[in-house]
Order: structure tokens, then C-alpha cells, then sequence
């Protein structure tokens, strides 16, 4: 098969993959990206049998950076104006992506597949996907750890629990969040007045912080 012109080798097998994938998105018709030029990326790589054994990228010749960055933007854009705000976008094996996302009061499951719709439209136009993909948008769930400051202020009256970096764990009532920590009620049980308002206002910096889940109650 002929290169095209000024392409090296992994370059036109880069481009060839592209022009293959838009083609079978569009049933036959002209690639949409044919015309672009697709220089040799460092990324995750799928093996593929072309004159000997060869490599191209798993995201249609994208990085795995790359089309993350896409889709932050993409968020940032969608999400613009509201309450919602991105908590992490990933990229796992077989062509699936994960974002999830959580908002300051209520985040719907139609809104989850409104975005995902949103998404998908501006991936696929994009040739930015395989043909067979998987796209997951959902809210981190409350088995996630809380990973954003805004997320603790959502959480203030809740209780959480908190492994620090020293190995040691703690529980108790999220009273405030500051600008660099949080003060939580401890949960141990107060024998007086003046242990009581010892123990009400203990403040754990947020660098020292491991991990924080916030604790459900089933009363």
C-alpha cells in the first residue's frame, strides 16, 4: 500500500488507521480526517498486522493525553454557567472512558446522559473515538473518596471518615471547611463540657489528609 507523500512510515499507518475508522463510522463514505496530518505520537499503542508487525495508537492516532484534554474542555464548555463541575475523566483499556462528575446540590441521571449525548456528538465528529467505544459519565458514587475542596463544602453536616497520612483514621462531623483545611466534631463520646468543646473544633489540614469518604447513615 502507497504512503502518502512526506509521511514516514508510522505516520502513514497513523493516517491509514484514521481514514479506516471514519470510514466504517460513515458506512463507506470519504474519512472526514483523510486530509489531516497525523505525525508519529507517543501514546498507548494496539498491535495491528501491516507489511510485518506494526504499532498505531489506540485513539485513531490521538494520545490518550490528548483526548482527554478534548473532553476537559468539552466539560468545561457544557458545564459553564451551573453548578456541576468535573471530578476526573479516564482513560482505561479497550477503548473506555470514564467521567464523573458532581455538582454543589443535585446531579440527575438525566443530566448524566445528557452530557454523555453532548459528549459522543462532538467525539464522534470529531473522529476522535474508535468505532467501538465505551463512554461512562456518571457521579463518583459514595464509595469514592472525596478528591476537591468544593466537595467537602458540599459535605459540611455529614460525617466522614478520614485516614491520614500517618496511618491514623478518624471519624467525626465535617463542621467547616477553610481555606486549607477542614474541622470536623470527633465522634468519640465527651465525658464534660470542656472536653466537649476541646474535641468540637479539631482541624486536619488538607495536605495531611490520605483519604476522606463521606460515612451514610442508615437510621
Amino acid at each position: 500500500m502507497e504512503l502518502p507523500d512526506g509521511k514516514n512510515k508510522a505516520a502513514g499507518i497513523f493516517w491509514e488507521k484514521k481514514e479506516l475508522i471514519s470510514r466504517n463510522r460513515q458506512g463507506g463514505k470519504a474519512a472526514r480526517g483523510a486530509n489531516l496530518n497525523f505525525p508519529p505520537i507517543k501514546c498507548n499503542f494496539a498491535r495491528l498486522e501491516f507489511e510485518g508487525t506494526v504499532t498505531v495508537p489506540s485513539f485513531c492516532g490521538y494520545s490518550e493525553e490528548m483526548v482527554k484534554e478534548r473532553i476537559e474542555a468539552l466539560l468545561e464548555e457544557k458545564l459553564k454557567g451551573s453548578d456541576q463541575f468535573v471530578i476526573e475523566v479516564k482513560e482505561l483499556p479497550k477503548a473506555r472512558i470514564q467521567v464523573f462528575l458532581d455538582s454543589d446540590s443535585e446531579l440527575t441521571i438525566a443530566r448524566c446522559a445528557e452530557i454523555s449525548r453532548y459528549l459522543e456528538a462532538h467525539l464522534e465528529e470529531e473522529a476522535l473515538v474508535p468505532e467501538h467505544y465505551t463512554l461512562e459519565v456518571s457521579s463518583p458514587g459514595v464509595d469514592r473518596p472525596l478528591s476537591l475542596k468544593r466537595q467537602y463544602v458540599k459535605n459540611i453536616g455529614r460525617k466522614l471518615s478520614i485516614k491520614t497520612k500517618d496511618g491514623k483514621h478518624k471519624r467525626g462531623l465535617l463542621k467547616a471547611v477553610e481555606e486549607d483545611a477542614i474541622v470536623i466534631e470527633k465522634e468519640e463520646k465527651k465525658k464534660n463540657k470542656s472536653k466537649e468543646q476541646e474535641n468540637a473544633g479539631q482541624r486536619i489540614a488538607f495536605e495531611q489528609i490520605d483519604s476522606a469518604k463521606v460515612l451514610i447513615s442508615f437510621k
